[in-house]
């Protein structure tokens, strides 16, 4: 359970910021699951512990220490029973609630320029951590994506598994698959995804 103690120091030792859209787009969710009460539960819950936060308040083009969305997100595994499964889901749904990006990616876009735009997309969401590509093939159909220096909580490796899935889902149209195969939360230095489509 979160005390304010736990939650002081989550946030102290966690560095970096994110863009006030990544916490819309997490709570966009929790409102799309759990409707407004869910959502009004959540926020009581953060101001409880020494950090009121408002959905209608959120500032998309706005800067906040990432520790404040790491402890939302714990929150809703803590509130909510979220669990892997739930958090892929949330990662997916970002695209599903970007209509704007869905028509672009799906009429403007080709595995190889989202690919390409990828490590730019991450930095306008965080000032930490590095997003590369190692491998894309687009005649074998697969592709390497690695983070590295963002070691903050599994949960976000499930929500990248499912934002990487839906991205490139959007673009080929097609059967995706998405694959955690190194992770520094297994030992391994950074992070790596093996996304596969027909």
């Amino acid at each position: 359970m979160l005390t304010k103690e736990k939650v002081q120091d989550l946030i102290k030792n966690t560095k970096g910021h994110i863009r006030g859209v990544g916490i819309k787009q997490d709570w966009s969710f929790v409102l799309r699951e759990k409707g407004r009460e869910g959502l009004e539960k959540l926020e009581n819950k953060m101001k409880g512990l020494g950090y009121p936060l408002r959905y209608d308040e959120i500032k998309t083009g706005g800067t906040y220490p990432l520790g404040v969305d790491r402890v939302s997100l714990l929150l809703m595994k803590e509130l909510f029973g979220f669990g892997k499964e739930d958090f892929i889901k949330m990662g997916m749904s970002y695209l599903e609630l970007s209509l704007i990006f869905k028509i672009f990616a799906r009429y403007l876009l080709s595995p190889k320029k989202i690919v390409q735009r990828a490590p730019k997309i991450w930095k306008e969401y965080y000032d930490v951590g590095l997003l590369k590509v190692v491998n894309f093939d687009e005649e074998k159909k697969q592709l390497i994506l690695r983070i590295e220096d963002f070691q903050i909580d599994p949960i976000y490796c499930w929500i990248y598994e499912g934002n990487f899935k839906k991205s490139l889902q959007v673009v080929t149209k097609g059967n995706v698959t998405c694959k955690e195969t190194k992770c520094t939360f297994r030992g391994d230095p950074y992070h790596e995804f093996l996304l596969t489509w027909d």
